[in-house]
């Protein structure tokens, strides 16, 4: 097997791709979700007249600004799944309990310290220099 010839042809070397794409599937699935209802309010939000053009601009902005933590935590919470997947694969269920549970409480916590955000938020979207209307379309789509 020394002819690199062989080793693309062997089978084995795709090993683990099933395993890996089971895996994250449910956080692929997540922010798929996501990013697809941001896209459906986009063109419910684009339809609304008179202020189409600046409703449209609030919700990216504010959609924008919302994904970014939702991002970071559903990362970090899908972290949480492959653990009780490995844990479950090897028979030690016990510890799935337990890695669920701390998956909990780190989305608890998380809620925690998010919750300034939508309390900020009209002062986050007043930084951006928007004007009053969209600023208030902004902070109201935000929260």
């Amino acid at each position: 097997m020394n002819d690199p010839a062989d080793q693309l042809r062997d089978p084995r070397r795709l090993w683990g791709i099933s395993e890996v794409l089971k895996l994250s599937l449910p956080t692929s699935m997540g922010m798929l979700n996501v990013t697809l209802m941001q896209f459906v309010d986009g063109l419910m939000v684009a339809r609304i007249q008179p202020n189409g053009d600046a409703a449209l601009a609030a919700q990216f902005s504010a959609g924008i600004l919302a994904f970014v933590p939702q991002a970071l935590m559903m990362g970090t919470l899908g972290v949480v799944n492959t653990f009780v997947a490995q844990n479950l694969g090897a028979g030690r269920f016990r510890r799935c309990g337990q890695y669920a549970w701390q998956g909990i409480y780190l989305a608890l916590m998380y809620s925690l310290a998010v919750l300034p955000l939508a309390a900020g938020a009209g002062w986050i979207f007043g930084l951006l220099g928007h004007t009053p209307p969209v600023q208030a379309m902004e902070t109201m789509y935000f929260r």
